[in-house]
């Protein structure tokens, strides 16, 4: 299972790979919604995401209303995800 980590914080991004790597798992990471949001279709199965995450909203076409001032960003790049039709559980 391939699993893509959306997380802002290095050193908790880099724990949270090993441990899933250790447990035969795949993983991307991302570490802003620009990131996650460029990540091809169907290249995941699962994802761990932070909650409050950097969004430059030129770029992940996600507003700042939509994320709250950064405050939801991870629950609206699932609702993107959504939209694009993934099954993201």
């Amino acid at each position: 299972m391939k699993i893509l980590i959306v997380e802002d914080d290095s050193y908790f991004a880099q724990r949270l790979k090993e441990f899933l790597e250790d447990r035969g798992f795949e993983t991307k990471l991302a570490k802003t919604l620009e990131d996650a949001v460029s990540v091809p279709h169907g290249e995941f199965e699962a994802v761990f995401s932070d909650v409050m995450l950097p969004n430059d909203s030129a770029k992940s076409g996600i507003s700042d209303e939509e994320t709250r001032s950064g405050f939801l960003s991870g629950v609206a790049l699932f609702r993107l995800f959504r939209k694009r039709g993934l099954k993201v559980p």
